[in-house]
């Protein structure tokens, strides 16, 4: 009987010593799992641009939680939408841009802007010229705005880059369609913006800093591009063409 008293109290003290070692392992799997949580909570609502917001940040609309499968088949959907932008850029973008030169050409060689060039094959190489001046540019500055767009406004993962492309490209085809110039860096700004909020359910969501940033710019470009055209074009007629 004593013998197995004894046995009993040092299983008693045995069992708790040989667990302590397995207690230890699942504190560190536990810590280890919370800080792993931790950092996929920042990924997930960027915490980059979350700061010391009250509730009255938040939105009506709850946040957006991404299935990583899914995130997977927009990579690829992506590249589509992506096309599609494209598309839609040189259907507005490259011809405001060659829209002025054209103008200055036809009236060159025919005496007014106005006349029908669809067919001409000097305007078709005029469009040409503009759209390798486009490709020029975007390699050699493009990555500027492509940083501002992708990383400094919000969090853009596969899902809301296809939702981004696929509403500025609809928004600028449709101005086409119309006759409007529009920018496509324009809707893609304020899809970026709106698409961000979506995910994220809160204003803190987005950097309203680098919006507002954005916002001035273009307020700017307008009189300063208006105030070099018209210094050029009285240079130019003043000194070459002799009509001012």
């Amino acid at each position: 009987m004593a013998n197995t008293s004894k046995d009993a109290l040092n299983q008693r003290w045995i069992i708790p010593y040989d667990l302590s070692g397995d207690i230890a392992k699942n504190t560190e799997l536990d810590r280890l799992n919370n800080e792993e949580a931790k950092e996929q909570l920042r990924e997930e609502h960027a915490d980059e641009f979350v700061g010391n917001h009250s509730n009255a940040c938040q939105l009506l609309i709850m946040p957006v939680k991404e299935d990583r499968k899914a995130i997977e088949v927009f990579n690829l959907l992506q590249i589509l939408s992506a096309s599609f932008l494209m598309f839609s850029h040189g259907s507005n973008d490259t011809a405001n841009a060659v829209g002025p030169l054209v103008g200055m050409w036809m009236s060159y060689k025919t005496g007014l802007a106005s006349t029908p060039s669809a067919d001409r094959l000097d305007i078709q190489l005029l469009i040409l010229f503009g759209a390798i001046g486009q490709v020029i540019g975007l390699v050699m500055l493009g990555h500027r705005v492509i940083k501002t767009l992708g990383k400094e406004i919000t969090v853009i993962t596969a899902p809301c880059g296809f939702a981004i492309e696929l509403g500025a490209a609809f928004t600028t085809l449709i101005a086409s369609k119309i006759g409007i110039p529009v920018s496509t860096t324009h809707c893609a700004v304020g899809a970026v913006v709106f698409v961000g909020l979506t995910r994220t359910g809160s204003l803190s969501g987005v950097s309203w800093t680098k919006f507002r940033d954005i916002i001035i710019s273009w307020l700017v470009t307008l009189p300063i591009s208006g105030a070099v055209a018209a210094l050029v074009a009285y240079l130019l007629g003043h000194f070459l063409l002799g009509s001012v």
